[in-house]
Order: structure tokens, then sequence, then C-alpha cells
């Protein structure tokens, strides 16, 4: 990594370690626990995701010692952009190939998914999900790890790509995949030290499997029905 991180306040890390244990760690737990109850989706889900956005973002604009950069919203000198944008992009052919291979075998099986396909509004929200993941999941807990605890920037990823999966938790078994696309975003963040590219690693990872399920073919319209016509009668 050709960059370092500034001085940051305690009580600023603090408070950015709170919100990350939050997103991280209560609000997966909380999720699961309603799953089992069987109790219905959360209503607020959307609003959490804007209110940690507009949080972040307040964040660098008022508090004193986080600027653009630390968090990774400004173009950072000495990063290994060549090695970044090859690895954003071996990561989103990976994404494609596999959600190919899986569309290819479901299909032969016969397994088909009776959903309709993401609309606008649904790609528009993995998109903010997306970038709020890369704020919250890869820029937050690099700053935090190596930035205040000086941790080597091995075990940052590690530690970071796990609870980026453990914030899945309620996913069941993708969770897995959700923490290897944690470990690549995170990974081109320390090339690049921009959230840019990171961001188009994660929401390519939570939109690109939505199409490898095939859906059920279209059903023929039903036959017009045949009408008799009988002859007239003679006239007598």
């Amino acid at each position: 990594m050709g960059w370092v991180y500034p001085q940051v306040d305690p009580v600023v890390a603090g408070l950015m370690a709170a919100v990350y244990a939050a997103a991280a760690l209560v609000r997966p737990l909380w999720t699961t626990m309603r799953i089992r109850r069987g109790a219905p989706v959360d209503a607020y889900r959307h609003w959490f995701v804007a209110a940690h956005l507009v949080g972040i973002l307040l964040l660098v604009a008022l508090v004193p010692g986080i600027d653009a950069g630390t968090l990774g919203l400004s173009w950072q000198s000495g990063g290994d952009w060549p090695a970044a944008l090859v690895g954003t992009a071996l990561c989103i052919a990976i994404a494609v190939m596999a959600t190919s291979w899986a569309y290819s075998a479901r299909k032969a099986k016969g397994r088909y998914l009776d959903a309709p396909l993401p609309d606008l509004t649904e790609i528009t929200e993995k998109v903010v999900v997306g970038s709020r993941d890369a704020l919250l999941f890869v820029a937050v807990p690099m700053l935090l790890a190596i930035g205040v605890f000086d941790l080597p920037a091995t075990w940052a990823v590690v530690g970071a790509a796990l609870m980026y999966g453990f914030h899945h938790l309620s996913t069941g078994p993708v969770a897995v995949s959700r923490a290897a696309a944690g470990g690549a975003a995170l990974a081109v963040y320390l090339l690049c030290g921009h959230v840019a590219l990171p961001a188009l690693v994660l929401i390519a990872a939570a939109l690109v499997p939505e199409y490898g399920w095939p859906r059920p073919p279209a059903e023929p319209p039903p036959a017009a029905a045949l009408t008799v016509i009988e002859p007239p009668a003679p006239l007598r």
C-alpha cells in the first residue's frame, strides 16, 4: 500500500467502531433472530442503509480529523491503479462466468425460479447498498485496523472480509460468497485507496447472481374455443 492514514482522534475512532459494529454484528444477529421467529422482513431496512450512507458522508464533512481521503473518497497518490483495475475486472468476470455456469446447470436440471428479474428499483437499491458497503465494510475497517490499531494489512483484510460475510448471516450459505467478495474488494482497496472500484466489486457480487436462475418458460396462450356452426334447418 503506497499511502498512509493520518492520525485519527480516539473519540472519532470509537464512534466509527461503534457504527461498524452495529452494522457488522448487531444488525445480522437481530435479522437472523427475526427470521427464526417467523417475523416479517424489516420494512425499515432501506432507511437503515440510507442512514448509514448519509451518516458516513456527514462524518467526512463535519468531523474534524476525518477527510475524504481517510475514507477512500478521493484519489490517493502512490496507488497501483493498473493492478486495481485488473483485479476489479477479474472479480466481475468471475462473477459473470460463475453465474452463467449456474444458469446452465440449473436449466439442465429443470430448476427454475418463479420470480421476475430485478427491476430498476431493485437494481438501484443494490447499487446504493454496494456503495454503502464499500464505505462501511471496506474503508472504515481498513482505517480502524491499519490506521488506528496498526494491524498488518493481511490480518485486516481477512478480519474485515469475515465481518462482511457475518453481516450477511441471515442469507445462509450465500454469506460465504459475500465474504469472498468482501475480501476481493478489500484487496482492491489496498491497491488503489479509493472506494469506487471496491464498490463495483460488491455491486457485481450482489447483482449478477440474480440472473443465475432460469425463469419458467412462458406458457402458450390458451387455444380459442371452437364454435360449431350447425346448418340451418330446412323450411317446411
